[in-house]
């Protein structure tokens, strides 16, 4: 009884984490990522700004809450994945 809670328990999480839709997320040389949803249509749903550089790396948490770009300018941004919401800039690399 407490394994088969303990996996509901766990699948509910899950679902909740992982919502409704999938998404993607692509960066480009013009500074921007956009956040995609597939399956709701073929335009961004968000366009996320700040970079200075070309973006050249994107990923999401193994959640799929948070969203980070890394760009030339030495700088990895985070977002709220589902919303495209700007949450912190992490600038370790600068100068280094």
């Amino acid at each position: 009884a407490d394994e088969a809670a303990a996996k509901a328990g766990a699948a509910q999480r899950y679902a909740e984490a992982r919502g409704t839709a999938e998404l993607l997320a692509s960066g480009s040389d013009d500074f921007t990522v956009f956040l995609w949803a597939p399956a709701a249509g073929k335009k961004p749903i968000a366009r996320l700004t700040g970079h200075v550089q070309l973006v050249n790396a994107v990923t999401f948490s193994p959640d799929g809450q948070w969203l980070a770009s890394g760009s030339f300018d030495g700088a990895i941004r985070l977002w709220a994945a589902r919303t495209g919401k700007f949450v912190a800039a992490l600038r370790g690399h600068v100068g280094a």
